[in-house]
């Protein structure tokens, strides 16, 4: 009390216990700790091939961030309103922008980690795109692909594909075995597309009843 009042310096401390939740990911049924591996960086070289344009021949690194995220292949940006390539950079995006690879990794290729272990690329999905229709092209093959809302078939004459007990249940799914033996498969064409941009698909032949 003496320095108090004499005013001699003190010096104080203070400590807080801070409870936080601790999580940890296990196995299933188990107490072994999930080891995360950080992002790993693959090397693969491209083809010294025509089609590769001009990556033909580089050798790319790549960053593996985990299933499915296979980063680094270059590409462009491309307007899918105007079909402008805008190249590799862009200083604003905008929704109807899609950024495309220059090339895709054909399936079983191989790349390489630092230490010279080998990995095997395959693809989990991609996109499919559709040439915008012109209708400046009057009464050719593509004029006739573009509607408008009100030339949908009204709900009221759709067919229902689930409910067995509704009057218009279309009838239970097709089934298929083997898409190769006709006996065991009610699919029409193996369950590939029958009419492709109002083509027949080749070596198939529509009947009265189909």
């Amino acid at each position: 009390m003496d320095k108090i009042h004499s005013g001699v310096g003190l010096t104080t401390y203070q400590i807080r216990i801070n409870n936080h939740p601790s999580y940890s990911l296990t196995l299933s049924g188990t107490e072994t700790a999930v080891v995360i591996s950080t992002p790993r960086t693959l090397f693969y070289q491209v083809p010294d091939e025509a089609g590769y344009g001009q990556d033909r021949g580089k050798r790319l690194s790549l960053e593996f961030a985990g299933h499915g995220e296979l980063r680094g292949v270059p590409g462009y940006v491309y307007d899918v309103d105007t079909g402008e390539d805008l190249g590799e950079f862009i200083t604003e995006w905008k929704e109807t922008y899609r950024y495309i690879n220059r090339f895709v990794i054909p399936d079983g290729s191989a790349v390489t980690d630092s230490d010279g272990v080998e990995y095997f690329v395959k693809a989990l999905d991609g996109e499919e795109w559709f040439n915008k229709n012109d209708l400046s092209e009057g009464s050719g093959p593509k004029a006739g692909y573009t509607i408008f809302p009100d030339q949908l078939a009204p709900n009221s004459i759709l067919r229902v594909m689930g409910d067995p007990n509704d009057a218009n249940y279309i009838g239970e799914a097709p089934t298929c075995v083997d898409p190769d033996n006709a006996a065991t498969c009610k699919l029409l064409n193996k369950g590939s597309p029958i009419v492709e941009q109002g083509v027949l698909a080749s070596g198939f032949e529509m009947t009265t009843q189909e």
